[in-house]
């Protein structure tokens, strides 16, 4: 529960992720894969965020201005190849090779990968996000729609200045 809390505070504090924000977000990754080799970048938000969408699109076509060959996505444990995952075993990523960018998207990736470089937070209005869940399956809304899944776990290894915050639909921003 404490890190839903702690979600919350990183939702109001982080910078914000939009059409002005995309050139430094990209500068910033391009910088951390030119220090590091790797940059590790998680994408996380409430069901029905659009947080699966976003990565069939970015396994499509890649992410912001790296190619699909530069970008390996993983999305609900699951690789670009239908490899899966364990929790455990997302903590190491050996086979990638230098100047990839691993895209992490879960509703729980921040509790997966605990030492991620950028954190892309995607918060929706509720009805909103509400919405998408009832268009998925009626099932979806009724597990879904709890109060306990608006905020995903967030550890305190993160702090406000790793996250940026999505108030939007990922894809319309990606694509304006």
């Amino acid at each position: 529960m404490i890190y839903r809390l702690h979600a919350r505070g990183i939702g109001k504090k982080g910078d914000i992720f939009n059409e002005d924000s995309i050139s430094s977000f990209e500068s910033r990754v391009k910088k951390i894969l030119d220090n590091k080799g790797i940059c590790t970048l998680i994408i996380i938000g409430s069901p029905g965020t659009g947080k699966t969408s976003a990565a069939k699109e970015f396994i499509r076509r890649g992410f912001l201005s790296f190619e699909k060959e530069k970008t390996y996505v993983i999305d609900d444990l699951r690789g670009e190849n239908g490899e899966r995952y364990t929790k455990k075993s997302i903590r190491h990523f050996d086979h990638l090779q230098y100047g990839k960018l691993l895209i992490l998207i879960d509703y729980r990736a921040a509790w997966y990968l605990k030492n991620a470089d950028i954190g892309l937070f995607i918060t929706l209005n509720e009805d909103k996000r509400l919405m998408n869940l009832k268009s998925r399956s009626p099932r979806s809304l009724r597990r879904y729609k709890k109060r306990f899944y608006r905020n995903p776990p967030i550890p305190y290894t993160y702090n406000y200045k790793d996250f940026y915050i999505c108030k939007e639909n990922l894809l319309t921003i990606l694509n304006s």
